[in-house]
């Protein structure tokens, strides 16, 4: 299968255009246009653990949905993921078991989901304290 046929599906799901492959990777790209390629090449390459940090900056809402759609097919594979984030809309979308907040490089609070919820209630100023 050439490599054209191998990534225009996957292209196409995260709604990336072909004249991509004709372009230098990043070079004027968007912050969004970044973030549906690196999940490209995520699919592509097939990695058991996946660090993605801040993956849904820069999205605007139609790629945010591409992008999430295939990191849930990802995360059907099998595949373990490292999520940095500030903004957990991404976080419904994909089963979260453990769940660490880092302030300054270290681990200060880790929880499940539900502090996933107290965060969102509470923000992140109460839980440092807490």
């Amino acid at each position: 299968m050439s490599f054209k046929n191998l990534v225009k599906p996957i292209m196409e799901e995260l709604i990336i255009s072909m004249e991509f492959l004709r372009r230098d990777l990043n070079v004027g790209f968007s912050g969004g246009e970044r973030r549906k390629i690196e999940i490209l090449q995520l699919k592509l390459l097939e990695p058991k653990y996946i660090f993605l940090d801040e993956i849904d900056s820069g999205l605007d809402v139609d790629a945010f949905k591409s992008v999430v759609k295939m990191m849930a097919k990802l995360n059907h594979e099998n595949n373990s993921f490292i999520i940095i984030t500030h903004i957990f809309d991404i976080l419904k979308h994909i089963p979260v078991d453990q769940v660490y907040v880092l302030e300054k490089g270290k681990i200060i609070k880790e929880g499940t989901q539900e502090l996933i919820k107290k965060i969102k209630k509470e923000g992140f100023t109460d839980i440092a304290k807490t």
